[in-house]
């Protein structure tokens, strides 16, 4: 049993002491820690707790796929639920934007992502909807553990009309780059004033929108992962149960 085993998870370290550990002992410490990671990351509502944090990398110094996990790409194409919470950019010059997704499902391909989830900005009821982001995706030359997804799409769509819905869609393409085309499509809710829904595409020009997500663990069941564009935030996506990818 490996030393780094031992140092990952402090539990299995005591019984080692005790006895000559299993593989299937490692499996079922394995199991445990990945249990107890979702469950904890489930009571916080999503925020990534020291506790947590700490599986995490625990769970990462046992990678299973490593050294090369990028290179499996039958394990990690699949669809995923994201378990942590992951905050949005905050458009420059709007100090009212306060974004957080729900239900965020992760969809990778070998060459493609699409990442989907419901939306509420500044709690409000009114600027409740559904956001999308989808693109290519590859495994930058040389890399074992990195994989780069440029979106090139982009939708919002909010569920009801408002003022305050067609200001979030002009706010949310102040994030974007420069050159991306962006078209707005109104719903006629009675007014026939209210834009509810932003789509917007772009061919990759003079600025780049490259999300770059570093495995630090995966298995069959989970992916734990870094996202550089999103200030390293570190996120916990679990497995769909239904996810059945060619």
């Amino acid at each position: 049993m490996s030393k780094s085993i031992l140092l990952a998870f402090p539990a299995f370290a005591a019984a080692a002491a005790l006895s000559t550990p299993t593989a299937g002992d490692f499996v079922r410490e394995l199991r445990g820690a990945k249990t107890a990671l979702l469950r904890g990351v489930a009571a916080e509502g999503g925020a990534l707790s020291e506790d947590a944090l700490a599986l995490m990398d625990g769970l990462g110094r046992v990678n299973p796929s490593a050294p090369n996990p990028a290179a499996d790409v039958d394990l990690w194409s699949n669809d995923y639920d994201v378990r942590s919470r992951l905050p949005l950019p905050t458009p420059p010059g709007w100090d009212g934007w306060d974004a957080s997704t729900e239900a965020a499902i992760v969809r990778l391909r070998r060459d493609e992502a699409e990442f989907e989830a419901g939306v509420l900005l500044a709690g409000d009821p009114e600027l409740r909807g559904r956001l999308r982001f989808a693109g290519p995706l590859s495994v930058p030359a040389g890399s074992r553990t990195a994989l780069e997804w440029r979106p090139t799409e982009l939708e919002l769509e909010f569920d009801d009309g408002s003022d305050a819905a067609a200001a979030a869609c002009n706010a949310l393409g102040g994030i974007l780059p420069d050159d991306v085309f962006k078209a707005q499509i109104a719903f006629d809710d009675g007014s026939g004033s209210a834009i509810t829904k932003m789509s917007a595409s772009w061919q990759r020009a003079q600025s780049e929108l490259l999300v770059g997500i570093e495995l630090t663990y995966l298995d069959q069941d989970m992916i734990l992962c870094t996202l550089a564009a999103l200030d390293d935030a570190r996120v916990v996506l679990e497995r769909r149960r239904d996810s059945d990818t060619e």
